[in-house]
């Protein structure tokens, strides 16, 4: 048996759904937020993470680096 996880959202509510197949997770997300702030959100996340593990491990670039994911130039061109 293989275990399959989803994520839905509500059409009309801020309210999104995740399942790992067997556990349904809700989050509900302020009335405020959109999509695109929700995105921008998760993508100044995972840059500040890649940097902080290319520090650890002592590695030359990340992906954040290669794209110029820097938080002037996603604010700028999300905007």
């Amino acid at each position: 048996m293989r275990q399959q996880f989803s994520v839905a959202t509500h059409p009309s509510l801020p309210i999104v759904l995740f399942s790992d197949g067997f556990l349904v997770t809700v989050a509900q997300l302020p009335v405020e937020v959109t999509s695109v702030t929700l995105m921008r959100g998760l993508v100044l996340e995972s840059a500040k993470y890649l940097k902080k593990l290319a520090a650890q491990e002592n590695l030359d670039m990340t992906v954040a680096d290669a794209y110029r994911l820097s938080r002037g130039w996603i604010f700028h061109n999300m905007l």
